[in-house]
C-alpha cells in the first residue's frame, strides 16, 4: 500500500491514492505465491520481461475471451475495445514509423546516419521532374526535433508510440542532446495518443514511462511531466448550467474588478452565459464519446473556445473544493478536444477493424452522417480521419484490412483518397501477418501516404500476400517484389479505381477496349426466395409430372400448368455443365413466392429480380469462389440450357448475338482469373465484377472457342447425366460395362480406364480453350495454357473418387 501511494505521486494515471476505503479492494493475496503477479513471473521467462511490448501482448490475450464472445454480432459501445483489439507485430510497426517519422527526417537530412537504423524504410520511387520539383519545394530545409508531433489516434497499449520513441531518441542523439534530457522532450513535445479503452491508455502511458526511465532513471521524480496520452472520456450526465455556475461564481476572469460597481453583476452574468454556451457545445461533442473515439471531429465553433476553456480549467484548479472538482471533470474533455482538433506532422495507427454489420445503431448513424464514403468499416473511417488531423504535406501510415483496395463498396472512398492524398509506399501483406491472433482470416495491408494532392506521384508497392509472417518480414527487409510503375492517376482509370499495382502493361492497356463483358453478356442477379425450405425442392422430392423442364418463356411456363421449375443456385465449382438438381415453386407465374416477398418487404421486386430473364438460355456461375488443392481461388461457369429460373447465389449472364460459347470459354479460362484476382480478390464474385472485364475476342478466336467449348459442354453434360439424381439419368456406365465383364475388378478397371481417358480429353480441351484466350488477350508471356488435373471436375469419376488400384475384395 505504501508503494501504491508512492507511485500515485509519480504515475497518477495508473496508480490511485489508497485510503481507508479503497484498501478493502486490494487483493489479499497480491504478494502471495498464488497471486496473479507470481503466476505471471513464473509463466513467462525473465528475458520476455525485458521487452516493453510484453504489456500489449498480455493485454490482448486478456481481452481475447471477450472478443470471441462479441465478434460477429452487433457490438455494444462498451465491447468495442474487446471486439477490435489486435496487437501489431513489431516489424509492421517499424515499417510504419520508419516510413513516416523516419522519412520526414531523411527528406530534410538525406545523409543522416539514422538511415542505417531504419531497416524497413522503403526508398521512394524515382519521380518525374515536375513531381520531384514540387517535393523539393515543400520539403523544409531544416527541422527542430522538439517541434515534430507524432500522433496515434487509436494507440491501444502504446506499441506504435514506443517505437516512435525509439526513433525520436536516435534523432535527438544525432543532434547532440544529452541522453537524460531526451525523454523529457519526447514525452512533453513529440508523442500524442488517444484511446477509448481506459486500461489500454494506462498501459500505453506506463510503457512510455518505462522507455523514458531506461534513459533517465530519475524521470519519475519529475512531477512536472504530463504525458500526452489519454483515454477519451464521455460527457454523459454533465450539466453545462451547473458547471458554468460553479466555475464563474467568484468572477474567475477577474475582469469584473475593472468594471463599474453597477455593471459588475451584468458582466458576470454575460461571462457565465458565454461560458455556459461554450460548455454546452463541448459536452454535446463528447456525448457517447467512447463509441466514436478519435473519429469525433472538432467543429470550428468548439475549436475557437478551446483557449478560453483551458484557461478556465487552470484557474479553477486554485479555487474551492467544488471548483477543483469541476475543473477535474472538465480537464480531460478540454484536453481531448485540443488533441482531436490539432494537426500533427505524423499520424500512425493500427485502427479498429469492424464492419458496419456489427455497428450498433448510434455508431451506424454517426458513420452515415460523418463518413459517407468510408462508412463500411471503422478502419476506412480512420484512414479518412487520420488524413484530416495531419498537417499539410504531413505523413500518415496505417495497417488495415486490404478490402478497401478492391471491393466495389469502397470505390467512392478510393477515388476520394486518390484525389486528396498521395500514396508513397504500400506493403500488401494478405493473410498470416498476425500469426498469434486472427491468423489467416485477417488479410491486411500497411501503407504510408502524404497529405497532399499529387496524382502524378509514383508510389512503391510490395507484394507479400503469401507465406508466413516471418517470410513476409524477411522479403520486406530484403526489398523483394517491389513494383513502381503506375501513377496515382492511373488507378483512377482502373475499373472501380482498384488498387491493382501489380498489373502488367498488357492488362492495363486492355481496359481501353471498346467492348466489355457487360456489352456482350448482360449479367444479372436472380431471386432470393427468403424461405428456401418453403419454396425449393430437389428434383427427386416431387412427382415428376409436376415439373416443367421445357419452358422457354413466361407464356410457355404459365401454359404448362406445372408447379415446379428448374432452379440455378450456384453450388459446387463444376465447369461447363451441371449443378441442376433444384426446383423452385413458380406455379401461377410465381404467385405464392411474390405474395410472400410483398408481405415481408412491401414490394416483390426487392428480392425477386430480373423476372424477364427467367427461362432464357445463358451462362450461370456461383457467386462464392472455391479453392483448389493448391489453395488457389477457382471460378466455374456452366451452360444454362434454358428453362431455368436463377438465384441470387447462382448469378446468370445472357450473351447477345452468338457469343454464348465464346463467353463461357472466357469465363472458364485463366484469363478471367487474372482479371478477377484484382477486381475482387475477396471470397465473393459479384455480377458487377464480371461485367467490367474487357472483351477482346475477334472472329477467328470466336470460331475456335465455339468448337472447343461445345465439346467441353458435351463431355460435361454426359458426365453429369451419370448422376442418379440428374433429370436425364438412364444408367450408370459401370452397370452398362459390367454386362461384358467376368469380375467386378475387371469391370472397375475398365471404368477407371474410361474415366482416365475422359479426364485427359477434358484436360486437352481446356488447355486449348486457355490458349485461345491467352493469345486473344496477348498474355503469352504471363500465362501458360496447361490445366492441373485436379481442376477437371467430373461428377461420377471413380478414378478420382476411389482410386484406380483397388483389389477385388476392397471393391
Amino acid at each position: 500500500m505504501a508503494q501504491c501511494n508512492a507511485l500515485y505521486d509519480t504515475i497518477p494515471f495508473l496508480f490511485e491514492k489508497i485510503d481507508d476505503a479503497t484498501e478493502l479492494m486490494l487483493p489479499d493475496n497480491l504478494l502471495h505465491t498464488d497471486s496473479p503477479v507470481q503466476k505471471l513471473v513464473q509463466a513467462l521467462p525473465e528475458e520476455e520481461w525485458q521487452d516493453v511490448e510484453i504489456i500489449g501482448w498480455i493485454y490482448q490475450f486478456y481481452m481475447s475471451e471477450r472478443k470471441d464472445q462479441v465478434i460477429g454480432k452487433t457490438v455494444n459501445s462498451e465491447d468495442i475495445p474487446a471486439a477490435t483489439s489486435l496487437f501489431t507485430p513489431n516489424w509492421i510497426v517499424r515499417y510504419m514509423v520508419h516510413n513516416t517519422l523516419g522519412r520526414m527526417w531523411l527528406a530534410t537530412y538525406p545523409d543522416s546516419s539514422i538511415r542505417e537504423k531504419m531497416e524497413f524504410y522503403i526508398q521512394p520511387a524515382e519521380q518525374d521532374p515536375e513531381v520531384q520539383a514540387e517535393l523539393d519545394r515543400t520539403t523544409p530545409q531544416e527541422l527542430n526535433p522538439e517541434e515534430i508531433t507524432f500522433m496515434d489516434p487509436a494507440c491501444g497499449s502504446g506499441h506504435i508510440l514506443v517505437e516512435a520513441y525509439n526513433l525520436f531518441r536516435e534523432i535527438y542523439l544525432e543532434l547532440g542532446y544529452r541522453t537524460r534530457d531526451i525523454p523529457y522532450y519526447i514525452l512533453q513535445n513529440n508523442l500524442y495518443g488517444l484511446e477509448i479503452d481506459d486500461r489500454s491508455a494506462q498501459l500505453a502511458g506506463f510503457a512510455l514511462l518505462m522507455k523514458a526511465r531506461q534513459d533517465n532513471r530519475r524521470i519519475l521524480e519529475r512531477n512536472n511531466i504530463k504525458l500526452n496520452v489519454q483515454a477519451i472520456q464521455e460527457a454523459n450526465g454533465l450539466d453545462a448550467e451547473y458547471l458554468s455556475w460553479t466555475l464563474m461564481r467568484t468572477s474567475i476572469h477577474g475582469a469584473g474588478q475593472k468594471q463599474q460597481q453597477g455593471n459588475k453583476g451584468s458582466y458576470q452574468e454575460e461571462s457565465q452565459d458565454k461560458t455556459k454556451r461554450q460548455l454546452q457545445k463541448l459536452l454535446e461533442l463528447f456525448q457517447e464519446a467512447k463509441t466514436f473515439g478519435s473519429l469525433i471531429q472538432v467543429s470550428g465553433e468548439v475549436w475557437k473556445d478551446i483557449e478560453d476553456l483551458e484557461r478556465l480549467v487552470q484557474q479553477n484548479k486554485q479555487g474551492d473544493s467544488d471548483q477543483q472538482n469541476t475543473a477535474e471533470l472538465l480537464e480531460p474533455l478540454v484536453r481531448q478536444a485540443r488533441m482531436l482538433g490539432d494537426k500533427y506532422d505524423c499520424v500512425v495507427a493500427n485502427p479498429p477493424y469492424m464492419g458496419s454489420k456489427s455497428f450498433n445503431p448510434r455508431l451506424k448513424k454517426f458513420a452515415k452522417e460523418n463518413y459517407p464514403n468510408s462508412k463500411s468499416d471503422l478502419f476506412a473511417m480512420f484512414i479518412e480521419r487520420n488524413l484530416n488531423i495531419t498537417c499539410e504535406n504531413g505523413l500518415v501510415a496505417l495497417i488495415t484490412m486490404q478490402s478497401w483496395m478492391f471491393l466495389s463498396s469502397y470505390e467512392s472512398f478510393r477515388r476520394s483518397l486518390f484525389e486528396k492524398s498521395a500514396m508513397i509506399s504500400l506493403v500488401h501483406l494478405g493473410s498470416g501477418a498476425f500469426p498469434e491472433i486472427g491468423g489467416p482470416t485477417v488479410q491486411v495491408v500497411a501503407f504510408c501516404m502524404r497529405n497532399a494532392q499529387d496524382k502524378k506521384r509514383i508510389p512503391v508497392f510490395g507484394k507479400y500476400d503469401y507465406g508466413t509472417s516471418e517470410q513476409k518480414k524477411h522479403d520486406l527487409l530484403n526489398k523483394k517484389n517491389l513494383f513502381q510503375k503506375y501513377r496515382m492517376s492511373d488507378f483512377l482509370n482502373f475499373p472501380g479505381s482498384s488498387l491493382a499495382y501489380w498489373l502488367s502493361d498488357t492488362i492495363f492497356i486492355s481496359f481501353n477496349s471498346k467492348l466489355t463483358l457487360e456489352e456482350v453478356l448482360s449479367p444479372r442477379q436472380g431471386m432470393a426466395t427468403s424461405d428456401n425450405n418453403r419454396f425449393l425442392r430437389f428434383i427427386w422430392e416431387v412427382p415428376h409430372n409436376t415439373i416443367c423442364f421445357s419452358a422457354v418463356d413466361h407464356t410457355s411456363a404459365s401454359l404448362s400448368n406445372k408447379k415446379w421449375f428448374p432452379y440455378n443456385k450456384g453450388g459446387a465449382p463444376i465447369k461447363w455443365y451441371g449443378n441442376q438438381d433444384l426446383l423452385v415453386n413458380w406455379e401461377f407465374d410465381g404467385k405464392e413466392i411474390l405474395e410472400y416477398a410483398t408481405k415481408l418487404y412491401g414490394s416483390p421486386t426487392r428480392t425477386i429480380k430480373n423476372i424477364s430473364y427467367y427461362f432464357k438460355k445463358g451462362i450461370t456461375w456461383s457467386d462464392i469462389t472455391f479453392k483448389n488443392s493448391k489453395g488457389e481461388e477457382s471460378f466455374a461457369a456452366r451452360l444454362s440450357p434454358g428453362g431455368f429460373i436463377f438465384d441470387i447465389k447462382g448469378s446468370s449472364g445472357f450473351p447477345k448475338n452468338n457469343d454464348l460459347l465464346p463467353v463461357l470459354g472466357l469465363m472458364n479460362s485463366k484469363v478471367l482469373k487474372v482479371y478477377m484476382s484484382f477486381m475482387n480478390p475477396s471470397s465473393t464474385f459479384q455480377v458487377g465484377d464480371i461485367r467490367r472485364i474487357p472483351y477482346l475476342v475477334d472472329k477467328q478466336a470466336k470460331k475456335k472457342a465455339e468448337e472447343v467449348v461445345s465439346k467441353l459442354v458435351e463431355l460435361a453434360k454426359k458426365d453429369f447425366c451419370q448422376s442418379e439424381t440428374a433429370a436425364d439419368f438412364q444408367m450408370l456406365d459401370i452397370l452398362r460395362a459390367s454386362y461384358h465383364q467376368t469380375t467386378l475388378h475387371d469391370t472397375y478397371q475398365k471404368i477407371c480406364k474410361h474415366y482416365r481417358e475422359k479426364v485427359m480429353e477434358m484436360k486437352s480441351l481446356e488447355e486449348k480453350n486457355n490458349r485461345i484466350f491467352i493469345e486473344a488477350y496477348g498474355l503469352q508471356d504471363e500465362l501458360t495454357p496447361d490445366v492441373p488435373l485436379e481442376e477437371i471436375t467430373l461428377t461420377c469419376n471413380p478414378y478420382y473418387r476411389y482410386g484406380a488400384n483397388k483389389s477385388e475384395e476392397e471393391l
